[in-house]
């Protein structure tokens, strides 16, 4: 594997600690069913996995150079966790290392430690696998429910909690509507592998935590 510079860094500990992920509360429900439209507007049963943030509980086997690297970006990788969500369910016969993912996205400058992670890379790395990635902001939350349930994956730029005041710092899944018409989110964590998944948010909450920012990724 071909390191870059940035992996280098990140394991010499040149680059400044980033703020620890806030910690999940247990009054978060999970959901349990999930209704989309496919390609032809009939409601369908679509499965995300979901990946969290935290690549250094198996860093080799994740393509990262040292455990200390993997470390370094358990706290940084909100956006390549999302891509790989993104391209399980839209691409699930091919195979992709979030090592990998986040090197190329390095290389397209799609990553600033003082910002995170770069919408518009996000979406370039999404296309350049053959998807459709579409950025741009949403204006009421209506309009989320409408892109919520509309083909492809939504990723979307949050607050690092629900419990607590923020509306970015942090990227997300938005997986579908559960059956009592809450959002159903997969929130990266760099703290538990499974912690972020499934999360029922309802709709106001989710609003007064989401910066209105998305990328849209859809099958051609």
């Amino acid at each position: 594997m071909k390191h870059e510079p940035a992996f280098a860094l990140a394991s010499e500990g040149q680059l400044p600690p980033k703020r620890s992920a806030t910690r999940q509360r247990p009054s978060q429900l999970w959901c349990r069913t999930l209704r989309l439209a496919d390609v032809r507007g009939t409601p369908t049963e679509r499965i995300i996995p979901f990946f969290d943030s935290m690549v250094s509980n198996d860093w080799e086997a994740l393509g990262y150079p040292s455990l200390k690297a993997a470390e370094f970006w358990d706290t940084r990788s909100c956006g390549v966790a999302c891509l790989r969500m993104v391209y399980a369910s839209l691409l699930p016969f091919r195979q992709f290392l979030p090592a990998t993912i986040t090197e190329e996205l390095l290389r397209d400058q799609a990553y600033k430690e003082q910002s995170g992670w770069n919408h518009n890379g996000l979406a370039r790395h999404a296309r350049s696998q053959g998807l459709v990635a579409d950025v741009y902001k949403l204006s009421d939350p209506q309009e989320l429910v409408r892109a919520a349930v509309a083909p492809g994956v939504l990723v979307v730029s949050i607050g690092p909690s629900f419990e607590s005041d923020g509306v970015s710092g942090h990227l997300a899944i938005i997986a579908g509507m559960s059956s009592s018409g809450q959002l159903r989110i997969h929130r990266p964590s760099s703290r538990h592998p499974t912690a972020g998944r499934d999360l029922c948010i309802d709709l106001p909450t989710f609003w007064d935590h989401f910066s209105g920012r998305v990328i849209r990724i859809r099958e051609a």
